[in-house]
Formats: C-alpha cells, structure tokens, sequence
C-alpha cells in the first residue's frame, strides 16, 4: 500500500504547481516511467532526447526505491526530478502539467500523452495485449516484425487498429551498440571468472509458467555443465528481480538463490546479475533459450540458437492463463510469438543439448 504524508502532499502540491506554470511558459515537460531492470530499454532515448532538449524538465517515476538507486548509480549528479509511479497512476498529474509520459512497461497515464516503448522484441502474444493497444496514444516500434505484431494483434482484438493510436518506427536503440560493436564488457562479466579457454553457452530463458525456466531449468544448467566442457552462463529475465512472492514473476521460486546454489556445486556454471544482457551476448558463443524475445538480439549478432521446446506454454498457459476462452491455435508456429524458433534447432528434450 502506498501512502504518503502531510509533507510530502504539500511537497507534490508544489512540484504540480511548478509544472503548470514551467508548461505555460512553453518549456517541455516529460515523464519516464522506471520499472525494475528496465533503464537499458529506454536510456538511449532518454539520452538523445536530452541531448537535444537540454532546457526541458525530465520526471522519472520509479516503481519503487530499488529502481530509484538503480537509476541514480546509472545517473549520479544529473538533473532530475524523481517521484514514484504511482502518483502518476492515481492521475495526480495531466496534461496540463505534463507533456509527456513514455514507458517500457505497465499501461499508459490518462489524460497524459502516452508513448509505449516495449522492452524487447515481440513474443509470447503479450506486447500488444488488449489493454495496451487501448491505452496508448502512440508506439515507438523497432522494425517490420513488430510492425506486424501490432497489425495481427490489432486485427485479433478490434479488427483494425485503434483510431487514437500513431506509430513510429524507430529501430531497436538498443541493438546500435551490439551491432557496431561498441560494447563496454561490463564488470559482472569480469567478476564471473569465466575460463577463456572454453566455450561459452549463455542459457537465457523466459520467465513465464510453462516456460523452461520453470519448467526444468535448474536441470538444465545441471545437464549443460554436468561433462565440464562449457561456460555455463545463467542470465534470468528482469521479471525474476521481484520477490519469490511474485507468483506472476517468479511461480513462488527465488530463481537467484537456487542458481547460485548450483554455481557451488559446479565450477563451470555461472549466474549473470547484471540487468542487461548485451554483455553475455558479446562473450557467449551459443544461446538457449525457450520462447523469450532475446533470441532476436542474439541471432542479430550471426550466432547460434538452440531452442527448448515448451509446448505446455502454449497448450496451457496461453490458452487457460492469458488468453482464456479465446483461440490461439497455431500460435507455436508464428515467429513474434514463438521467439523465431525456426531459426535454430528445437529441442524435445533437454538431454538432447549439446
């Protein structure tokens, strides 16, 4: 429960005033929404836009204290003004104090105009579900996969696309850096004590009910690393940042501890706990992973995938947890919600990896 005090009412009281008037007088007032592990989808156009607007007054809203100092380390003496998401979400603000509000995550802000920019490449049939579509004005989209993601989903719910929403198709910012190779290998990476002289396997899964994860994914880092001949590099979903409670996130397991269990057990496995990915993606030499979007990141580099084969997430999850009632035959078949399973061999069985 969020609840705040005298002080800091008069103190949000004040900031709307100091937006109102900031708003009249011409000047740009935007909105980031900062959810957990979520800064590396949005900071290169936060970046930009700050670059090229430095006169504007930035807002970032955090989903709670963890993403505040996450995004402070990242953002040490810049010039910010930081308030909570849910102010935001119980419309403390409008368009008369804000310009606009963009955000990876969650839905967008009434009254405000709201900009979705994803966090990741479209998969499992959940980046443009009904009430995204509903309740944004505008998409920011990486390319023509997720173009027709948007156009398929639209067709599957409304028959056309919504009238209130516009599209922009600005790649995938934060590819730029992997595909120029201009990566700084970050310090987790340094800190895993990878042996170089071995091949590296990245095991990047999603984090839904009936995806590998859940599924069988600790015997899955047991059976990769069990003959000693490969890193074995773990790198959980944002979602598992949550606590275990987090049933939607997590399915009730502490995904960090029970990993970090088997990396004392086995010299060659690894648990990567840094947010993003990209670093892995440089180092690793193949991928699996079952049906998360990350596959497209890696196959953009020219490198392998090895897929597992999740049938259950579709024959169960999608159709009796996020689609109930609703046909989804066919589904497992089509590449922005399979995670492009026809671009690498699929496996029935994990004893099957290599």
């Amino acid at each position: 429960m969020y609840s705040l005090s005298v002080r800091h009412i008069i103190s949000l009281y004040c900031l709307k005033a100091f937006f109102r008037i900031n708003k009249l007088l011409g000047k740009r007032i935007l909105t980031f929404g900062n959810y957990l592990g979520e800064i590396q989808f949005y900071k290169d156009v936060l970046d930009l836009y700050r670059l090229k607007n430095p006169d504007s007054i930035i807002i970032i809203a955090h989903e709670n204290e963890e993403c505040y100092l996450n995004f402070i380390h990242l953002y040490n003496n810049h010039k910010f003004i930081h308030i909570h998401i849910n102010v935001l979400q119980a419309n403390f603000f409008s368009n008369k104090e804000i310009s606009l509000y963009l955000t990876t995550e969650n839905l967008g802000i009434q009254n405000i105009y709201s900009i979705y920019l994803f966090h990741g490449q479209p998969s499992k049939a959940l980046s443009f579900h009904w009430d995204k579509l509903l309740h944004f004005d505008a998409f920011f989209l990486y390319g023509p996969m997720h173009k027709e993601a948007l156009y398929y989903f639209s067709e599957y719910y409304y028959g056309k696309l919504p009238e209130n929403v516009k599209l922009f198709e600005v790649g995938y910012p934060k590819m730029d850096r992997l595909i120029n190779r201009t990566i700084i290998q970050s310090e987790n990476i340094n800190e895993l004590g990878i042996d170089k002289r071995k091949k590296t396997i990245l095991y990047a899964p999603a984090f839904n009910e009936y995806a590998s994860l859940r599924e069988y994914g600790i015997e899955t880092l047991k059976e990769l690393a069990k003959k000693n001949k490969y890193n074995v590099v773990a790198k959980l979903p944002v979602d598992c940042l949550r606590p275990p409670e987090n049933n939607y996130a997590n399915g009730g397991v502490n995904w960090f501890e029970e990993i970090t269990k088997l990396c004392k057990t086995y010299s060659n496995i690894f648990l990567y706990k840094g947010h993003s990915i990209e670093p892995l993606l440089v180092e690793a030499d193949i991928m699996i992973t079952c049906i998360s979007s990350v596959s497209f990141e890696f196959l953009a580099l020219k490198k392998p995938v090895i897929y597992i084969d999740t049938p259950n997430f579709f024959d169960i999850a999608l159709k009796e947890t996020y689609f109930p009632g609703q046909n989804t035959n066919g589904w497992d078949k089509i590449t922005f919600i399979n995670g492009g399973k026809e671009f690498g061999p699929v496996v029935k069985s994990i004893y099957d990896l290599p």
